[in-house]
């Protein structure tokens, strides 16, 4: 299946991560409209997001990422469910309300892990959605591990996932920076890197910034620098990730002459 962009809407991007259950509701706005602009171009896309507010605080509570060590992280296990799904409804709500046909896409029942790498998933149902005209609408959820009983699947890994089942040309991330840097963002010296080269064997010349809130249990910024290096590599160039604020244009990437306001991630060998 072709995919003209899959759209991350991270957590930090659209909630306020140390405040339980709570949305930047411009923030969301805004990507929702950006949403609406690329399917007025007939751009076919699938989106994934965070779960930030919602979820990481219960998954943290009660360690779920650790697999089912007690009954209360089965307990963990369902709150944390709750909460993403709560995330997802308001996410597929917003963007029916700005006219996109989207349709909420649970990871959990459909998806599993042995050791935390994926052994089933339904990205088969993705593809009939999209072939059918609907935005789907996946998420960061709680599924079950053959080994630890379960664990918390990221939005990275499925969208890593999706993008080696298909034809994917541009993944979005959208955050609460302006990119990638090579310090920490809060940083006064720290400084934008606009264009990241990856090598064949994984390496990068830059350093860059991985520092990630206490309460994100999926990794943060380095999981999605190991995705982006696994997207662009597994594809071998066809498919080019970009960082960006969440309140940024990204409609920059379909116009060469045009300037992309974030870090561009590709193949070191499609590298302009």
């Amino acid at each position: 299946m072709f995919v003209d962009i899959i759209i991350k809407f991270g957590g930090s991007a659209v909630t306020v991560k140390d405040k339980l259950e709570t949305l930047k509701d411009d923030e969301l706005t805004n990507a929702c409209c950006i949403v609406k602009n690329f399917l007025q171009h007939n751009k076919r896309i699938v989106i994934v997001h965070g779960a930030g507010s919602f979820g990481h605080h219960q998954a943290k509570q009660f360690n779920v990422n650790a697999g089912f060590t007690s009954e209360d992280t089965k307990l963990g296990f369902c709150m944390t469910r709750l909460s993403v799904t709560k995330l997802n409804n308001i996410i597929v709500n917003r963007l029916c309300q700005h006219g996109v046909n989207a349709v909420g896409i649970p990871a959990f029942g459909c998806w599993k892990t042995d050791n935390r790498k994926v052994i089933q998933h339904n990205i088969e149902i993705v593809n009939d959605v999209l072939a059918n005209g609907f935005v789907p609408v996946l998420h960061g959820d709680c599924v079950f591990d053959t080994t630890s009983g379960c664990i918390i699947l990221s939005g990275d890994t499925i969208i890593k996932t999706i993008s080696k089942q298909n034809d994917v040309r541009n993944v979005i991330f959208f955050t609460d920076v302006d990119g990638i840097y090579d310090k920490t963002p809060q940083d006064k010296d720290a400084k934008l890197i606009p264009d990241i080269a990856v090598e064949e064997n994984r390496s990068i010349s830059e350093d860059i910034s991985t520092k990630r809130s206490n309460i994100d249990v999926t990794g943060g910024m380095e999981l999605k620098i190991d995705t982006a290096k696994d997207i662009v590599i597994d594809s071998q160039g066809r498919s080019t990730v970009f960082v960006c604020n969440v309140l940024s244009d990204p409609s920059t990437i379909f116009n060469t002459d045009s300037i992309f306001n974030g870090t561009i991630i590709r193949f070191k060998k499609y590298q302009k």
